[in-house]
C-alpha cells in the first residue's frame, strides 16, 4: 500500500511512527513448542496476558501465558479448563487486576455448545465463572468488554429449531448480574466471528456478518445502550461478502476493520470516524486498505491514544503472513505498510494491543499436515508475539 500525501500537520506524528517501526522487537514464540495454540488473544494494560485454546490433552483446553511489563513470559502457562469438553476461541479482557475470559466448549458427545464468561485475578486464578447460554440451547463465539465497574457480553445463541440470534448481558465485578441475558439482534448460521467495544458514553457496540434477507453476508451493527438496543446493517445490500468485522472505540470516534469482495477480491477495508456514523441511515463504504492478488483476511485494529493500528493477514507465495499499518483518527495512513512475518509455516490471524507508545501483536505460526481437516490438518501451531514501540 502506497502512502498517502500528508499535510504539515501530521509531520511530528510520522516521525514518531518512525522510532517507534525503529524499535521493533523481533517475534518470538509464546507457548510450548509441543503443544498446540490456535486463536489467540492478546490483552494489555495492568497486566498483560495471551490466551489460546489447543494443548496436547484429549480434548482442546483453554490456557493463559502472564506477561510481564516488557512481554516476556511470567510463569508457565495455566490451564483454564478441563479436557472432558473442547474449550475455543478465548476473548481476554484486561479488567481491574486481572483479567476477564470469555468462551465457549462443545460436548464430544452430541457436540451442544456452551458459552462461559469468567473472572481472573493478576496470576490467572479464576474469581469466578458464570454460564452465558441458557439451558437446552447452543451458546458460541463469546466477546467481553468491560468500562469502569461494568461487563458487557455478547455470544451467539441457537434454540432447537430457532436461527441463531446475538444474546447481550451485564454483570457487575463480582459476577452478580446487572441486566439478564436477552436476545439483542439476529445472526444466521454462517456468523462466526463476533467483535465489541464500549465508547465514551457507556454504549456497548456489537459487529458481526450475517446474512439477514440479503443477497450476501453483510455486515451487522448493535448498540446496547441500558435497556435500549439498536440494531442495522451497515453494509449494502450489494450481493459481495462483507465478512468479520472487528470494532474499536476510542473517546466520541470509532473504526471497524473488515474484510470485503465487493471490488471482485477480498481486500481490507476500514472506516474511522464519529461514532455517531454507526446510526446514520447511509451504508458504512470504508476505504481499501490492501490492494494485493491474493485473499486478504483477518484485520484487527486497537487504538493507542490517537493512532490506529491495523494488522491483517495476506497471503505471499502461496501462504499467510502478518502485515501492520498505521492510521491517524480519520482513517489516514500513517507511513507504508510494514510486513511483519517472513516464515515457512503460515501466520494466522492476529490480535493487536495498544503497548507502551506503540502496539503488540499476537498470532500463531502453523504449518499444515499432508492430510486432514480444521485442527487434524494441522501438524504444529504456536502462539506468537511482536511488540512494536
Amino acid at each position: 500500500m502506497a502512502a498517502q500525501s500528508l499535510t504539515r500537520g501530521t509531520a511530528p506524528i510520522i516521525l514518531a511512527l518512525a522510532a517507534l517501526l525503529a524499535g521493533c522487537q523481533h517475534a518470538r514464540s509464546i507457548s510450548p513448542k509441543d503443544a498446540p495454540a490456535f486463536e489467540v488473544s492478546l490483552a494489555s494494560g495492568r497486566h498483560a496476558a495471551l490466551a489460546w485454546h489447543g494443548g496436547s490433552l484429549a480434548h482442546d483446553a483453554i490456557y493463559l501465558q502472564v506477561l510481564d511489563q516488557k512481554g516476556r513470559l511470567a510463569g508457565e502457562p495455566r490451564q483454564l479448563t478441563d479436557d472432558r469438553q473442547s474449550a475455543y476461541e478465548p476473548a481476554l479482557e484486561s479488567f481491574d487486576d486481572g483479567w476477564l475470559l470469555s468462551w465457549y466448549e462443545k460436548q464430544p458427545a452430541d457436540s451442544s455448545s456452551t458459552a462461559w464468561l469468567e473472572r481472573l485475578d493478576g496470576t490467572g486464578k479464576p474469581r469466578w465463572r458464570q454460564t452465558l447460554s441458557a439451558a437446552g440451547t447452543n451458546g458460541r463465539n463469546a466477546v467481553v468488554r468491560a468500562a469502569g465497574q461494568r461487563i458487557h457480553v455478547a455470544w451467539i445463541q441457537t434454540a432447537a429449531g430457532d436461527s441463531p440470534a446475538i444474546w447481550v448481558a451485564e454483570y457487575d465485578p463480582a459476577g452478580a448480574l446487572i441486566s439478564a441475558p436477552r436476545a439483542a439482534a439476529p445472526a444466521s448460521a454462517d456468523t462466526w466471528n463476533l467483535n465489541a467495544a464500549i465508547d465514551a458514553d457507556g454504549n456497548f457496540h456489537v459487529v458481526y456478518d450475517a446474512a439477514l434477507g440479503t443477497q450476501a453476508r453483510e455486515l451487522q451493527w448493535l448498540r446496547v445502550t441500558g435497556n435500549t438496543i439498536n440494531h442495522r446493517r451497515l453494509s449494502a445490500d450489494d450481493g459481495r461478502d462483507s465478512l468479520y468485522p472487528d470494532i474499536v472505540a476510542m473517546n466520541d470516534r470509532v473504526a471497524l476493520a473488515w474484510f470485503d469482495v465487493r471490488d471482485g477480491n477480498e481486500e481490507i477495508y476500514l472506516f474511522a470516524g464519529p461514532v455517531t456514523a454507526l446510526s446514520e441511515s447511509a451504508g458504512l463504504i470504508g476505504a481499501r486498505i490492501t490492494q494485493t492478488p491474493g485473499a486478504s483476511i483477518g484485520a484487527y485494529l486497537a487504538w493507542n491514544g490517537a493512532q490506529l493500528g491495523v494488522a491483517w493477514c495476506d497471503p505471499v507465495d502461496g501462504q499467510n503472513e502478518i502485515f501492520f499499518a498505521s492510521f491517524d483518527a480519520s482513517g489516514r495512513p500513517l507511513g507504508t505498510t510494514r510486513r511483519l512475518t517472513r516464515t515457512a509455516t503460515q501466520s494466522s490471524i492476529p490480535s493487536v494491543r495498544p503497548w507502551g507508545q506503540g502496539f503488540a501483536i499476537a498470532w500463531n505460526e502453523y504449518r499444515l499436515a499432508e492430510a486432514g481437516a480444521g485442527h487434524d490438518g494441522i501438524a504444529s501451531s504456536v502462539a506468537m508475539l511482536q511488540i512494536i514501540e
